[in-house]
């Protein structure tokens, strides 16, 4: 075997320590994801690159492969903005006639040529290092491996405890758990796998089990409680790593990921090198679309309490049609305030000091836990090129079924908690907008259960714990009290809704929207079937206001029955103006009560207390 050592590379010198590898550059595990790794249609060069295995990439001769990607490249601004690493070398092998040609860009995207033997990381607002591989005329060239390397190494080095929650995906988190045994660099750093199992179907029962438990050996732990949702979950793996004490971080991973293992490694060695205990977040990825950046970073509106992508980054983002040489904002180090717990590292630092998830079963609890870390200097990093496979939000309809519960009482908490501002006028409006719209939409379910969290906002924060195993029958049984939250099992097709205009620009919706309130409060549906039948994408409100009844269908897959019934309508927009007006007037009080009480709700022992109750049944 030739290999070729470019000029950009160091000498080696003898006695001195073998360079920190910061991120080794590998290769797909399948086919549709490759435009994330390497871009085989470089600038006037079009190819076909052949993976030939995790590390090696052959080249066809006469041609050039770019690996100005997003799983190749290396995000040099972000790691000199958070770590005191200051040059970063590329370590690469080559075998065939090739050669290597060094890239950086700036914040704006600007690409210059790097003719040294190292990329100084100078700007901190963001920038990206990386390389081409261009082969020769006289033969293919084959990348044999190559790595981010740097002269930073760790004292005192850290590991990892993977804490993972399932409910019922016992494949899907089998599956998991074979992606990291078959990666044993990251086994390397990781001192346990939890897997907290929640489910009625166990994934102690899925075949496969014993082979995959075998690989991970004693690094392996099941650990077997009823459903107290992510928040108690996750709570259980924080738990079970502080009382380890082996872990100097705890990596907080979704059943249903399907995670780059690399990933894993590029959140450790960064986290070990911040200057102060940092939050890593992995970027999501969509797991139907593998090229498409779905979220690459997200933070709190604070006047409206309400999360949103990082401006400039954008949601749902095509990498394979418009990658790191196209697009200018990927260059922009993004500030975020959170990491989604699809998977996102955690100092257990930050947890001895704020301690564990706020018991909220599900949504916001990964968010206020960010939150509160950031105000104790703990700050997150969304670090591009550590990213999971994972169900987009485009493709749920929580916002509609029994969640509808769990996104308003836990918004409405967090910014109890976090708000800047004493009343949160801006955000108790829109909850109460977001109330009126399923009101109109016939949509009672959903309208009972944000009422019903509105309720239990006022009660207080004393039954969070109690109630983390209950709340969730109640609020099924709720849904199901009303007919648009009963599916039925083969609804009838073909049955458009008329169209509709709809107003132009806000005060005019708001206007509209008003009337059509008035409107639903005086209207009762007919006897009879529906005429109308309309999925997610049809099913739009001013569609809906021109009828009083409708099949209607989620993006989840689920139909329901939806008829106009004015008592019912005129009942719970009383509640809606009621409950509303007492939070709005409440709001100062609410706040100082839920403040107080955070620290008992979030201590390790206060959870510890509740996970001894959740023992099998």
């Amino acid at each position: 075997m030739r290999t070729l050592t470019p000029d950009l590379l160091p000498e080696a010198v003898s006695g001195t320590p073998a360079p920190a590898v910061l991120a080794r550059v590998v290769l797909p595990l399948g086919p549709a994801a490759l435009p994330l790794y390497v871009d085989g249609a470089a600038p006037d060069t079009p190819t076909s690159v052949s993976v030939l295995d995790r590390r090696r990439v052959r080249v066809p001769a006469g041609t050039r492969a770019s690996f100005a990607t997003w799983f190749a490249a290396f995000p040099a601004g972000w790691w000199a903005r958070e770590t005191d690493v200051r040059d970063v070398r590329l370590e690469v092998a080559l075998t065939g006639p090739g050669r290597v040609e060094l890239f950086a860009s700036d914040a704006a995207g600007r690409v210059t040529s790097l003719p040294g033997r190292t990329a100084s990381l100078t700007g901190t607002d963001g920038g990206w290092v990386w390389f081409d591989v261009v082969a020769g005329h006289d033969g293919d060239v084959v990348l044999e491996h190559a790595a981010w390397v740097a002269d930073a190494p760790v004292t005192s080095p850290g590991t990892m405890t993977l804490a993972v929650t399932t409910f019922d995906r016992p494949s899907s988190a089998l599956g998991l758990l074979r992606r990291l045994a078959d990666e044993p660099a990251v086994l390397d750093v990781v001192d346990e796998v939890v897997v907290v199992d929640q489910g009625t179907r166990r994934l102690a029962d899925e075949p496969g089990l014993a082979v995959v438990r075998e690989r991970l050996g004693k690094r392996l732990r099941l650990v077997e409680q009823v459903n107290l949702g992510g928040s108690g979950g996750f709570s259980r793996g924080m738990v079970e790593a502080l009382q380890a004490g082996r872990s100097r971080y705890v990596v907080l991973l979704d059943d249903d990921v399907e995670p780059e293992p690399e990933s894993l490694l590029r959140a450790h060695a960064f986290a070990e090198r911040c200057r102060t205990p940092t939050l890593v977040s992995c970027s999501m990825l969509d797991l139907h679309e593998p090229t498409v950046l779905h979220t690459p970073g997200e933070r709190v509106d604070r006047s409206r309490f309400l999360w949103e992508t990082v401006p400039p980054g954008e949601g749902d983002r095509d990498l394979a049609r418009g990658g790191l040489r196209t697009t200018p904002w990927l260059h922009v180090r993004l500030d975020v305030e959170f990491g989604g717990w699809w998977c996102c590292l955690v100092p257990v630092a930050a947890l001895r000091q704020v301690g564990l998830a706020l018991p909220l079963f599900l949504k916001w609890d990964d968010v206020e836990l960010a939150l509160r870390a950031g105000a104790a200097g703990f700050p997150t990093v969304s670090l591009p090129g550590a990213s999971v496979w994972h169900e987009p939000w485009t493709g749920k309809a929580d916002t509609l079924d029994w969640q509808a519960y769990y996104h308003e009482r836990n918004r409405v908490v967090a910014a109890l908690l976090h708000s800047p501002t004493r009343r949160a006028l801006r955000m108790l409006a829109e909850s109460l907008e977001h109330t009126l719209v399923p009101l109109v939409a016939m949509r009672y379910a959903v309208v009972a259960l944000r009422l019903r969290a509105l309720e239990d906002v006022l009660a207080g924060p004393q039954d969070l714990h109690a109630s983390l195993a209950t709340r969730l029958p109640e609020v099924k049984a709720l849904r199901a009290s009303y007919l648009d939250g009963r599916p039925v099992a083969d609804p009838p097709t073909g049955l458009p809704l008329p169209d509709a205009t709809a107003p132009r620009g806000r005060r005019r919706a708001l206007a509209r929207l008003v009337r059509e309130v008035v409107r639903t409060s005086v209207r009762t549906a007919a006897p009879g079937p529906p005429a109308y039948a309309a999925g997610p994408a049809d099913a739009r409100l001013w569609r809906l206001a021109q009828v009083d009844s409708a099949w209607l269908t989620t993006a989840a897959g689920t139909t329901a029955e939806h008829r106009r019934d004015a008592p019912t309508a005129r009942r719970l927009l009383r509640r809606t103006l009621v409950l509303h007006g007492r939070v709005l007037a409440r709001w100062p009080t609410l706040r100082t009560v839920y403040r107080q009480a955070l620290p008992d709700l979030v201590a390790p022992a206060t959870w510890r207390r509740t996970l001894s109750q959740a023992a099998t049944p």
